[in-house]
């Protein structure tokens, strides 16, 4: 009797007494990763007190076969009964996941590959196919529009299209009634929105500036003047490198070539912050055509409400240019 007693003590203590031994550890567990794998995670992090004990209840509650992928999270006083049935279901803790102001989907898919479970190309394979995003409103061109950068909370082993329904769910709450009536009342849609927020933030990084620079677009549209943004140019020719825009630069074939085709291309140029969103909703009311960026490399522009003003703008910015020898 004393030897079952002590039998039972060891299981009981086995299971269900504390075996974590730090306050907090985190770690990964990927797709298919097998117990000897998780054995050496688990001992390499030193998260255990007793490793022993931690292999005898995982092989009798049959750990081997049921390894969930994810990112989990251990606390002291865990036991082991606690960790392995964590590593059974599945019940992971989320990661924060930032999404910053990227270039195109290839380099989002890029982020979410480097950042999440899933490679660069599983994602990439819904945001690039219409098929796949029609049921979001989007399309391959737009969908970067339903994409708001902002830190979110996610599980690590989130899919490409739960992904798309968190964004999707981010993006409904932010287009609020009054949001809807700000871009009614300048008869843009909330796509549009974000296309013209897209150039506006590559034309200037200055937050005070943005809402003026939004300015200039709203007076352009509503008269039905080019927009005339050499961002889109640069999107267009999908050159990064090119730090100033040439007369042959406005030849390029492109529907984002906003120089030779009237109104706002088919897409963003990236994905625009939400404060510039924001500045498009609120712009600025002024009777502004045109702005160049100012000579002295701050980052603002000078703004004029005629050509001929503007093209004294443009040269002395173009003599500033040719000063540094940035000629391309």
């Amino acid at each position: 009797m004393l030897i079952a007693i002590l039998i039972a003590s060891l299981g009981y203590y086995a299971i269900f007494a504390s075996n974590c031994s730090q306050e907090e550890a985190s770690f990964y567990l990927h797709k298919n990763q097998s117990l000897d794998a998780l054995k050496e995670i688990l001992e390499t992090k030193n998260i255990l007190q007793n490793q022993t004990t931690f292999n005898i209840v995982a092989q009798l509650k049959n750990l081997k076969q049921s390894i969930k992928p994810g990112h989990y999270t251990f606390e002291k006083g865990m036991s082991n009964n606690h960790i392995i049935n964590m590593l059974k279901s599945g019940n992971q803790s989320p990661v924060k996941l930032t999404i910053h102001a990227i270039q195109n989907i290839e380099d989002l898919s890029a982020l979410l590959g480097k950042s999440l479970m899933h490679d660069s190309a599983h994602f990439a394979n819904l945001l690039m196919q219409n098929d796949s995003l029609n049921g979001f409103g989007f399309s391959k061109q737009d969908i970067a529009c339903m994409i708001l950068p902002n830190t979110y909370e996610v599980y690590w082993t989130i899919s490409a299209k739960t992904f798309l329904q968190k964004m999707q769910k981010a993006y409904q709450e932010y287009w609020t009634p009054s949001r809807l009536e700000k871009a009614k009342n300048q008869k843009l849609t909330p796509k549009e929105v974000c296309i013209l927020a897209s150039i506006a933030q590559k034309e200037t990084a200055r937050k005070d500036e943005a809402q003026k620079v939004a300015g200039v677009y709203i007076n352009r549209l509503r008269i039905g003047m080019a927009m005339q943004a050499d961002p889109t140019l640069i999107f267009a020719l999908q050159d990064r490198s090119i730090r100033r825009v040439l007369n042959k630069h406005k030849e390029v074939e492109s529907p984002y070539n906003t120089y030779k085709y009237a109104g706002l291309p088919p897409g963003p140029i990236d994905l625009p912050q939400i404060y510039v969103q924001n500045a498009i909703l609120d712009y600025q009311p002024h009777n502004y055509l045109y702005f160049c960026a100012k000579e002295d490399f701050s980052g603002y522009h000078n703004f004029a409400t005629t050509h001929t003003q503007h093209m004294q703008n443009a040269r002395r910015y173009q003599k500033a240019l040719n000063k540094q020898k940035i000629f391309k």
